[in-house]
C-alpha cells in the first residue's frame, strides 16, 4: 500500500515509505516475526504495488474523455 501511495501522492511518499519501515522494524524489535518474513513482505508488497501500479495506469490509457 505503501507504494501505490508513494506513486500516487509524491508529496507524503517519504512519510508512507518511513512508516512502512517502522512497522517492519517494529516486527523485528519486538521479535514477532523472523528477518525473512520482514523481507519477504517487502518483496511481496512492492510487487504487488507494481501490479497495481501497472494496471492503474494501463486502464487510465483506455480511458477515453469525449468533453
Amino acid at each position: 500500500m505503501a507504494g501505490v501511495l508513494a506513486k500516487y501522492i509524491k508529496r507524503y511518499a517519504f512519510g508512507f515509505l518511513g512508516l512502512a519501515s517502522l512497522i517492519g522494524f517494529s516486527r523485528l524489535y519486538l521479535y514477532v516475526h523472523y528477518p525473512t518474513d520482514v523481507l519477504a513482505g517487502i518483496v511481496l508488497g512492492l510487487m504487488c504495488s507494481g501490479i497495481i501500479i501497472h494496471l492503474f495506469d494501463k486502464a487510465n490509457n483506455n480511458i477515453k474523455v469525449y468533453f
